[in-house]
């Protein structure tokens, strides 16, 4: 009698259990979660409006469209690729990569790549090389994940602040998105170790050149309209006809507007005019575009070295990290995540499903009502 009445327990309990999971299904508006997917940005407009939802104010904010980005494969570079895994990679994890081409070999947690020996680590490298059949003079580089400082929500009112400080300079905007991603983001203060300092990235001789304060009571590098200024004086005064200057010399042709040219000047930006002809007299290129920037990615020359290698990959993966954030949700970006989730649960209570509706109004009640049954079912059992 005993065996009989559980079984006669569970399979009330399976059948109650099948209509509660219908009754859900039937009341959820259930979502998989999915990749964020890639941009999608139309080559028109120059320029793109979002509704950004701030910490205190719900605002209009303009932003560059990186079209070219896509449109000419700029994309799918394998050197963009890893600096995108990069910058969305936490602090406590690494990648070990092949240095020329950025191909990412093994993915290992920081703690236990400096609690090896440097004789260790040089045997780890070797067995990669050896295990994905390189060549064995091939460099292997280890690249810490960069999450925590490209915080690129912070940028988005400081673009919309920048765009036309470098409007009312005659320079090109693009710039001016550019940089903020990529220096220090949403970080007015930062100082790197050379001495650079701000939004911008200025080194202190040429904030004062172009009328800044730098003293030991006052940095004017850390406001952002007087350094913005400053930059696009720099961009439109020393950048860009060093950039003409030395591309004439190769006799390249080019067009200001072409991502690859502004990639070029990002370089004279980033390690001086000096550095980058010193690079290109070593590469001595016929053309420009797209295969002068990758040649100038695999060849060092002067102070043209692995730093300056980076400067326009990470400007690539950074533009196609930040199409991404500004498209994800439309015409709306949230600057902080919980907003979104707000709004999702306030809107929420509005669409009331016919399953939920039988969950409320039809399965609660029955359940009682058989919970009942049973357990008058299970005493008669039992005498």
């Amino acid at each position: 009698m005993i065996v009989r009445t559980k079984q006669l327990i569970m399979i009330n309990l399976n059948i109650g259990g099948c209509l509660l999971a219908l009754a859900l299904l039937g009341g959820c508006d259930y979502k998989i979660a999915a990749e964020v997917p890639p941009a999608t940005i139309a080559p028109k407009p120059e320029f793109v409006e979002k509704t950004v939802i701030g910490f205190e104010a719900t605002q209009k904010h303009k932003f560059f469209n990186n079209y070219q980005v896509y449109t000419e494969g700029w994309d799918t570079l394998a050197q963009a690729r890893f600096w995108q895994d990069v910058i969305a990679l936490s602090h406590d994890s690494m990648i070990l990569n092949v240095a020329s081409i950025r191909m990412q070999l093994y993915k290992v947690p920081t703690n236990q790549w400096h609690c090896q020996s440097e004789v260790e680590k040089d045997l780890y490298k070797k067995n990669l090389v050896t295990s994905n059949n390189l060549d064995e003079t091939t460099s292997i580089y280890v690249t810490s994940g960069k999450k925590f400082f490209f915080e690129y929500r912070k940028v988005l009112p400081m673009i919309s602040t920048a765009l036309p400080v470098f409007e009312k300079n005659n320079t090109d905007p693009w710039y001016a998105q550019t940089i903020l991603l990529i220096e220090s983001p949403g970080k007015t203060e930062a100082r790197s170790y050379v001495g650079a300092r701000g939004p911008f990235q200025l080194m202190p001789y040429v904030a004062r050149k172009y009328g800044l304060v730098v003293s030991k009571y006052r940095d004017d590098r850390t406001n952002l309209e007087k350094s913005a200024a400053a930059a696009a004086k720099l961009i439109s005064n020393v950048c860009i006809p060093y950039a003409r200057k030395i591309l004439d010399g190769k006799s390249i042709s080019y067009n200001e507007k072409d991502l690859w040219f502004r990639l070029f000047v990002m370089h004279i930006y980033h390690a001086g005019a000096g550095n980058v002809t010193a690079v290109i007299n070593k590469i001595n290129p016929s053309e420009g575009g797209m295969p002068l920037i990758r040649q100038m990615w695999l060849t060092e020359a002067a102070g043209f070295k692995n730093e300056s290698q980076n400067y326009s990959q990470i400007a690539l993966a950074s533009i196609i990290n930040f199409d991404r954030l500004i498209s994800q949700d439309k015409d709306t970006v949230y600057l902080i995540e919980g907003d979104k989730n707000m709004k999702f649960f306030k809107e929420k209570p509005r669409f009331v499903s016919i399953g939920s509706r039988f969950l409320m109004n039809v399965w609660q009640p029955m359940n009682q009502i058989w919970l009942k049954a049973q357990f008058r079912l299970i005493i008669l059992l039992l005498k």
